[in-house]
């Protein structure tokens, strides 16, 4: 539901996936929706299933949102670049404190 909503207020939408088969497709206002609805929530997903494992998904969030601020940085995105370091050192702060604790309850 989330997802649909930040496609209709937001307007953030995957218009374009390099697939020239796919590509036309999303076009097409429903199927981009859905297709971006899919994403956002197969990305929760994940990120939920590592956090189930291990309990320490911000540590995967750091090197996702790290990465997303390298390739930002290469094409001069620096809005993008900035907003990525300043999760990336919010989630770094809240990792220490949940790494202590799971250290902590690990012995």
């Amino acid at each position: 539901m989330s997802a649909l909503l930040v496609f209709k207020f937001l307007e953030v939408k995957i218009i374009r996936v390099d697939l020239p088969f796919f590509d036309p497709l999303l076009k097409i206002e429903i199927i981009s929706l859905l297709f971006t609805a899919f994403a956002i929530v197969g990305i929760v997903n994940a990120i939920n299933i590592i956090d189930g494992f291990n309990g320490l998904a911000s540590m995967v969030s750091i090197m996702i949102f790290m990465a997303i601020a390298f390739v930002a940085y290469k094409l001069g995105d620096y809005e993008i670049t900035s907003i990525c370091v300043i999760a990336s050192f919010s989630l770094l702060g809240f990792f220490s404190f949940e790494l202590s604790l799971w250290l902590c309850l690990s012995r």
